[in-house]
């Protein structure tokens, strides 16, 4: 029924795993916040800021719109290294309301009743206490293949945010992190 040479090696997987993971280096590309959210906590501050946070961060916004694929957060102190902490992805229909969820506002109250998933609240925590967040993107085609190359990059970094896991086997180890 399927001849070997109808199935392409794990060679042209390994590609594009290795492809993403050098855009996702040289695409990383700073968060603006107002600086008063980085000397006042709570979620009234960023409730009543987060039209301002929308527009000063439109052209990362914009640049990701409509586009499914892998999404990387990063936090860092000032002048140190970015720090990889989540890894995620997204298809192409509502990409732009998903990354707001997780950088800018996220409203809990959903139809469901269920949290979105979002890594706000963390991005939150991080930017009150006086650190850098960051973002890269990178698209997937097809856009299938993106659960799979989540999946290895998860597997390989361990990213501290992703402690739910995202794939079969789960995330239980938190030794030996290893970075992009």
């Amino acid at each position: 029924m399927f001849e070997t040479a109808d199935i392409k090696s794990d060679e042209h997987l390994i590609d594009l795993v290795n492809s993403v993971r050098t855009k996702i280096k040289n695409n990383i590309i700073e968060v603006t916040y107002p600086e008063v959210l980085k000397q006042r906590s709570g979620k009234k501050i960023w409730e009543d800021l987060y039209k301002e946070i929308d527009s000063l961060n439109e052209k990362l916004l914009k640049s990701i719109e409509s586009r499914g694929g892998i999404y990387i957060i990063f936090s860092a102190k000032p002048n140190e290294e970015w720090e990889l902490k989540y890894i995620g992805q997204v298809k192409s229909t509502g990409t732009r309301q998903r990354i707001r969820s997780h950088l800018i506002w996220r409203n809990k109250d959903t139809k469901s009743g269920k949290s979105t998933g979002s890594k706000f609240d963390e991005v939150m925590s991080k930017v009150t206490k006086g650190h850098d967040i960051a973002f890269s993107f990178v698209e997937i085609n097809p856009e299938s293949l993106r659960h799979y190359v989540e999946e290895i990059l998860i597997n390989k970094c361990q990213p501290s945010w992703n402690y739910n896991g995202t794939n079969l086997t789960g995330q239980n180890s938190r030794k030996n992190r290893r970075y992009l």
